[in-house]
């Protein structure tokens, strides 16, 4: 793809797509917005009220445990990964609805801010707790330190700097104390 781009965006993305993004409903909240919040409602529903949902924390906390267990490990792993490719699906047509554009490397930028946000909203990386609501509270808190922070008029490097030193320390008050949410 890099090859054939020559690195560069070669395309627009469909108008429709771009209103249905970016259009505000309710004059507050954008499209993608209401998307997002749609998606997040089933995916808290789905974790906290079906036996796939208590499946995946199992299979997180103890793979191993839960194989004698019965639990099906292998197509609970097999349906988490088929439901980050369909999610991350979504984020991309989102991402290309709102920037209007698409090109191969436009959504690395965030991949250091949602593994952020995942922990600042009390997920394990070790796996077995946490939760989408939490994640959704560390989406807020990252969002808005990224905002202050190009607010206060620091340059990138310097954003960079700063976002990761408050990061850090909050990872480490989250280690010692638990999860704040």
């Amino acid at each position: 793809g890099l090859l054939f781009t020559h690195g560069s965006p070669k395309g627009h993305s469909a108008p429709v797509l771009n209103a249905l993004v970016t259009q505000r409903f309710f004059g507050v909240l954008t499209g993608g917005v209401v998307i997002w919040a749609i998606v997040s409602a089933i995916t808290i529903l789905l974790l906290r009220s079906s036996a796939g949902g208590r499946y995946v924390y199992a299979v997180g906390l103890n793979r191993e445990a839960n194989r004698y267990a019965a639990v099906p490990v292998t197509r609970t792993v097999i349906l988490l990964y088929v439901a980050s490719g369909l999610t991350s699906a979504l984020a991309g047509f989102l991402l290309t609805g709102y920037t209007g554009s698409a090109y191969l490397a436009s959504g690395d930028t965030y991949q250091m801010q949602t593994i952020a946000a995942v922990i600042l909203g009390g997920t394990s990386m070790f796996g077995g707790r946490g939760g989408y609501g939490g994640t959704i509270i560390g989406v807020l808190i990252t969002v808005l330190l990224v905002s202050a922070l190009r607010v206060v008029g620091i340059a990138q490097a310097g954003q960079n700097i700063a976002y990761g030193i408050i990061l850090l320390s909050m990872l480490v008050t989250l280690d010692q104390d638990g999860p704040a949410v």
